[in-house]
Formats: C-alpha cells, structure tokens, sequence
C-alpha cells in the first residue's frame, strides 16, 4: 500500500515539497535537486505514482532542440506585423495610449487601476500575443 515516501518520491523529496524537517532545510535548499522528477502527489494523496505520465511531463524540456530559431527573420517579423488581427490590436492599442495621452499628457502609469489603464493593458497583452 503506498504512503509517505513511498513510490517514486524519497523522504528528502517529500520533505522539500511539503517544506518539512527544519533540522534538514539547509541540506534541502543548498543540495538537493529542486528538480523532482517523481510523481508528488503521491505524498499528499495516497496513491500509487503515475510514472509514464511523470517521465512524459519532465522529458519535455529535454526533447527541445537547443538549435531551434528563437527568433523571427526581419521577413517574418514584417509578415507577422501585416496580419489582420494584429494590426486591429495595435490600432486599438494606439487609440486608447492616446486617449490616455490625450486627457492631460501623463504618462500612461500614471492612471494605473483605471478602467481605461486595464483596458490598454488588456489590449497590449493581445496584441503582444497575437503578434
């Protein structure tokens, strides 16, 4: 029957996720691997560990090919500039920095927690995703 420790996750794994032991903390967070690769809802729920799920979830970053392009091409850039969607984003982005602008020549942080700020912030992350 599993339990605390048992599975895949050891005692100074389970100790870390649930920031136990006070006489082990240093040896916790100077040596040991912040990185767990077990399954740790084990420690908390009591059940058996779902190790193909864990080994698929903690691969990941090792499968990314280090010599991918990070970034876009001046081409690509211009492309992605022209697309429909992400100029309707960053003219209502322009639109509503000017009414910020507009009202008294703030800055636009200045009106921070307005509905207007939100609106703009909203509005930027869109087109800053989108683009």
């Amino acid at each position: 029957m599993p339990g605390f420790g048992a599975g895949d996750i050891n005692d100074d794994q389970r100790n870390l996720c649930m920031q136990h032991g006070a006489g082990s903390l240093v040896f916790q967070y100077s040596y040991l691997n912040h990185h767990i690769t077990a399954d740790t809802r084990v420690a908390y729920q009591n059940i058996e560990p779902q190790r193909a799920m864990i080994r698929l979830a903690t691969g990941t970053s090792r499968t990314i090919d280090e010599r991918r392009p990070q970034h876009l091409t001046r081409a690509h850039e211009e492309e992605a500039h022209r697309h429909p969607r992400v100029q309707s984003l960053l003219r209502k982005k322009m639109y509503l920095k000017a009414q910020i602008k507009g009202q008294d020549g703030n800055t636009i942080i200045r009106y921070d927690g307005t509905e207007i700020f939100e609106e703009y912030q909203r509005t930027k992350r869109a087109y800053e995703s989108e683009f």
